[in-house]
Parts: structure tokens; C-alpha cells; sequence
């Protein structure tokens, strides 16, 4: 018998073991009681804020990120080298049953704003703002052209393309190790 309800997701315990006082038998979690915290950069602050939704990408076998909804944000002071305080929320898991493993870490916390389907994204290391203007570098032949393009949503990785360049086109990312992607 457990002391709380939930799911095994680590059953330690096998036929005609002897049980000890200090080793567990079973990890048990309660999904629906799982929650997040993250800290907010003080120029996101307005767009998260309690009951906000937002999206929580888990380091893990699945990429598909969970939803979340922001339960109650806090002030947190500055840390060395940065003048404004960070903001601290704690985060509930709307659909925990989604989550495959409690032990994988948080990669990103995003904030939901919208969402689009069958649109050409980049990785956001491809886009450069100049005087307020989004370019792409493009390979064409054996040089590479900046190409002046629309952006769209982005969810912190990947940036939606609304216009500029096409599907297929070789694009540079600001990170070395992946220059060269094609998207």
C-alpha cells in the first residue's frame, strides 16, 4: 500500500525480494500535482502573468511540448551583473498524463501566443534585425545573399517565414555547429 495515489513510473520491487527500511520499493508520482518553476526575464514580464498559458518543452524522447498555465508569479531581486529583478512562476501542468518521464528536465518554457500549421520555419539563429528589419542569409551558388524577409510566431527555437525565402533554400544559423541548415 502507498501513501499517496498516482502512477509507478519506477518499480524497483521484485518476486521474493527482501524489503529494507531505507531502499523504496516503487517511485510513485502524482501527475496532477506536478508542477514548474521558472524565471521570467524582466522584459517578458507583462506577457506572463497569473493564468497566462504557456508552453513547457521537456528535454526528453518526446519533443512534443506540454500545456501549462502560470499559477502565480513572484519577485525575485536581481542577480549579480543584472539591474532589474527576474520574476519567478510557478507553473501547472495542463495535461500531465503527457508527461513521460517526471526525472527529464525542462529545456524551454515558452508563452503561448498563437499558433499556426504548414508554415516554412528557420531556427531563430537564422534570423538577423537590422534598423528593425528581419534578414535571412540564403546560400546562392557558392555565396551567400541576405535576403530582407517577414516573420511571423516563433516559440523561442524555431521562427515562422511568411515571406522572403522558400522552402528547400539553404539558410546560415548563427551557430556555427549548424550553418548550413537546410530547412
Amino acid at each position: 500500500r502507498a501513501p499517496i495515489s498516482g502512477t509507478v513510473v519506477i518499480l524497483a520491487a521484485k518476486p521474493g525480494m527482501m524489503a529494507n527500511a531505507n531502499e523504496p520499493l516503487a517511485t510513485i508520482v502524482n501527475f496532477d500535482k506536478v508542477r514548474v518553476q521558472g524565471l521570467v526575464p524582466p522584459e517578458l514580464k507583462d506577457l506572463v502573468v497569473k493564468d497566462s498559458h504557456v508552453i513547457i518543452a521537456m528535454n526528453g524522447e518526446s519533443s512534443d511540448p506540454l500545456d501549462g498555465i502560470v499559477l502565480d508569479v513572484s519577485v525575485v531581486p536581481p542577480s549579480e551583473g543584472q539591474k532589474s529583478p527576474g520574476y519567478l512562476t510557478v507553473i501547472e501542468f495542463v495535461n500531465p498524463e503527457r508527461m513521460v518521464q517526471p526525472s527529464y528536465s525542462v529545456k524551454r518554457i515558452g508563452v503561448k501566443t498563437g499558433t499556426v500549421s504548414n508554415v516554412l520555419v528557420v531556427p531563430v539563429g537564422a534570423v538577423v534585425t537590422k534598423d528593425g528589419k528581419s534578414f535571412i542569409s540564403v546560400k546562392e551558388g557558392e555565396s551567400w545573399v541576405e535576403k530582407p524577409v517577414e516573420i511571423g510566431v516563433t516559440d523561442g527555437a524555431l521562427v515562422e517565414i511568411k515571406s522572403g525565402i522558400n522552402e528547400g533554400d539553404q539558410v546560415r544559423v548563427t551557430t556555427p555547429a549548424r550553418t548550413g541548415q537546410r530547412i
